[in-house]
């Protein structure tokens, strides 16, 4: 009996690796995979639009510091 439980220490460690990146690949492609490639393709339509940007052009010219301070 001695003799099984020594062989088994050495090939418990090599199921245990085993049966471990087995459940890490079904729960990367059950998981997280399809949810990887719904976020890359999810845009395809392109049904987002840019948003509108506020930014104004300054007109060329000399400004005081109170156009400065008048941020708006």
């Amino acid at each position: 009996m001695k003799t099984l439980w020594e062989k088994w220490k050495k090939i418990a460690p090599v199921i245990a690796d085993i049966q471990l990146k087995m459940l890490l690949s079904i729960i990367f492609f059950v998981m997280l995979l399809p949810y990887k490639l719904i976020f890359l393709i999810g845009d395809l339509l392109h049904r987002k639009k840019a948003p509108a940007s506020f930014w104004e052009d300054i007109p060329p010219g000399e400004q005081t510091l109170a156009q400065l301070r008048r941020q708006s």
